[in-house]
């Protein structure tokens, strides 16, 4: 039964994986709460997803939860006024392409050049939406840096890019499913659902952003 909870038990690291996404979890539904403070979250959520990651979390229980804690905290402060204006940007793009999809649907006959110029505009805020907090938490860039950049990785790593967004559109299209799939993914949603899906996303990306972090350094 020792054995058990021995740190390097298996079942001992998934508990402590798990516990760490929980408290994550309720850490980005907190700060999320007025809804204009949910970039500056997911931005923190990520940095401290990224430490995680890299093994840069204490190992002792009780240096962890403090550190964790003033980590994401520290994070949110910091990056609160880029990580606000990208997402309140977001938001207001986002609502004129969701009127630009249904004027697109109600319209027959609508010009080619519309259908591409709207699909483009979508990838782009895709784009924006999956990279540019993670960019904000890992470097201290401007907006401009920062958006450019969340265009240039996609088109030198088109099917990773990809694989993200499918893996951010899988938990949504299962949520249109049927009315039960949507109250239980909402119901996992509130208990580590948001910071899993955060986690796996930090690790594609930084997988990414690493090999040119290596180059940089290299160079100097």
């Amino acid at each position: 039964m020792i054995h058990f909870f021995h740190s390097e038990n298996f079942f001992a690291r998934i508990a402590w994986k798990f516990s760490q996404l929980l408290l994550l979890n309720v850490l980005l539904l907190f700060f999320s709460l007025p809804l204009f403070t949910i970039g500056a979250a997911i931005t923190a959520g990520s940095k401290v997803a990224t430490d995680l990651i890299e093994g840069k979390a204490p190992a002792v229980v009780q240096q962890f939860w403090s550190t964790f804690c003033q980590s994401f905290r520290k994070s949110f402060r910091k990056s609160f006024r880029k990580s606000t204006l990208i997402w309140l940007g977001l938001l207001i793009s986002l609502w004129l392409l969701t009127a630009d999809w249904l004027y697109y649907f109600q319209l027959k006959g609508t010009p080619d050049l519309f259908t591409v110029g709207l699909v483009i505009c979508t990838f782009m805020w895709l784009q924006f939406f999956q990279v540019s907090f993670f960019l904000l938490a890992r470097y201290d860039s401007g907006i401009k840096t920062i958006l450019l950049n969340s265009i240039k990785v996609a088109a030198k790593h088109p099917f990773k890019i990809l694989s993200l967004h499918l893996l951010t559109a899988a938990p949504i299209v299962i949520m249109l499913l049927s009315p039960y799939a949507l109250v239980f993914s909402m119901y996992i949603a509130c208990f580590f659902g948001l910071s899993c899906f955060l986690y796996v996303r930090c690790q594609l990306l930084l997988a990414i952003f690493k090999k040119y972090e290596k180059v940089e350094i290299a160079e100097k």
